[in-house]
């Protein structure tokens, strides 16, 4: 973690209104602004809206620390292989909408199973799976929320967090076997 001084700050996903990429920016701006040290990788699909974010984050002039990115992916194993070797802390949703507040993101699954720190919107859904006081890193959505979480997960002024439980909880929660358990319920 930070092993450079650096904040290695990850987020994928596509340019949806659920993911909040918008307030994701804004806390980008206010930790350039606060003197963060931090990088923020955003790995997208070729779309419009990959455009259309590029030109905010060079409006914003955030070029040098968020890295707009589509050359990583699942497919192929070489995004979670970049995430487990290179991110610090993973980004879920920020949303504002209905079904963000009520929904567990995939991304943060994702995260959580390969053990990568997670900060992401706090919201009753979560409650489901997680106790969002011991399991992971929760905010509002607003960009100032999410920038004063992430500045004292930075500091290690976060509360802390036994990942590797976090993780073996998902992998529990959320297996191939565990699923075809409820499914057969139902």
């Amino acid at each position: 973690f930070m092993q450079d001084g650096i904040l290695r700050i990850c987020w994928w996903g596509t340019f949806i209104p659920l993911h909040g990429l918008d307030n994701i920016l804004g806390a980008m701006k206010i930790l350039k602004k606060r003197e963060l040290q931090f990088t923020c990788n955003l790995f997208g699909v070729d779309k419009p809206e990959f455009n259309i974010y590029a030109e905010k984050i060079k409006f914003n002039e955030l070029e040098e620390r968020v890295i707009l990115r589509k050359d990583l992916s699942f497919s192929d194993d070489s995004l979670p292989k970049y995430l487990v070797d290179d991110c610090d802390l993973a980004l879920g949703i920020f949303g504002n909408t209905d079904k963000a507040r009520n929904a567990v993101p995939n991304k943060l699954i994702e995260a959580l199973s390969m053990g990568i720190p997670s900060l992401t919107m706090n919201s009753p859904a979560l409650k489901e799976f997680f106790n969002p006081e011991t399991d992971l890193w929760t905010c509002e959505t607003s960009p100032e929320a999410i920038a004063e979480s992430i500045l004292k997960i930075a500091s290690g002024a976060a509360h802390p967090v036994d990942w590797e439980q976090t993780r073996q909880k998902v992998l529990s929660t959320f297996s191939v076997a565990r699923y075809q358990e409820v499914v057969s319920k139902v």
